[in-house]
This record gives C-alpha cells, structure tokens and sequence, in this order.
C-alpha cells in the first residue's frame, strides 16, 4: 500500500481482520506492531480466500486458468468491502500467490508421531518452538511452545 486507506471513526487498524458476511478469510496488516508514535505511510495488506465453494479439482482448474483481473478480484472482495473506494488510490502494487495453506491437518495418530514427539521432546542447543507441534495451527499454540522453548533455554 502507498498510503494506507483510513479506518471508520476512532478505531484503531488491527493486524488480522475479518469483514463479516463476505466469503474472504481476511486480511493482515504488516504495519500494526510497528511502534511508532504516527501511523506507518506504507504497509502490506495480505488478504486470504479459500475456493470453498467449489470441489478441490474445481478450484485447482480455475485457478489454472484465471486471468489476473479474475484472481485480483477474488483476492480483494474483503478489502474492497471495509473501503470501497478509499482502497484503489492507496494501492501501489498487486501480488497474487495461489496455494494451499500451510497449516497441519491433524489426522488419528498425529499427535502419536515419532517426528513430531522427537522435536517436542528435543533438549540440546536447538528447540523447536511452532504451532504444528501440537497439530493446531493457532497463535496460542505457537506461544505456548515459544514461552516453553524460552524456559527450557533458561533452565527454568
């Protein structure tokens, strides 16, 4: 973004956001734990959408053929929901990634995997801090095995 587009009243501009009743997953501001006293001139706004209204192949053979336009589109739909057309003047550049997420689906036996409960157990020079550890891919997760990583580095 050029200049970032201006939030609705006093509300502050949030990292992850979710515009309710539209299909997108939402999008992330970079910018939001830069700490500085002005909002930052220029951010990335990452926006993510799932295809699932469609079957896995379906998606895959449109996304295969989708023009750019098509693709921008699609990705924008949240952003140009909370905006509308305070967005288009503060955009410098498009960037369009197509891909799975990477987030872990658990499955039965995961949790039991001898990969997994090697880097879980690990007490050496490196640790392992990150979400898929557990097999859910959340926020709180990966804290839990950072503030873990943390102590076992301490020795505490």
């Amino acid at each position: 973004m050029h200049k970032a587009p201006r939030e609705e009243g006093d509300l502050p501009l949030a990292w992850d956001n979710v515009v309710q009743s539209e299909p997108g997953l939402g999008y992330v501001v970079s910018a939001h734990q830069d700490i500085r006293v002005h909002s930052a001139e220029r951010s990335v706004f990452t926006a993510y959408l799932a295809l699932s209204d469609r079957s896995p192949a379906e998606a895959r053979a449109w996304m295969q053929k989708a023009a750019p336009d098509e693709l921008i589109a699609l990705a924008s739909m949240d952003l140009k929901a909370a905006y509308g057309w305070k967005l288009a003047p503060c955009v410098e550049r498009v960037d369009i990634t197509l891909r799975a997420h990477a987030m872990a689906i658990p499955a039965p036996g995961f949790r039991s995997n001898a990969g997994l409960a090697a880097l879980r157990d690990v007490d050496g020079p490196i640790l392992f801090a990150h979400a898929d550890l557990t097999g859910f891919s959340v926020f709180e997760e990966a804290a839990r095995w950072g503030w873990r990583a943390a102590e076992c580095a301490l020795g505490a």
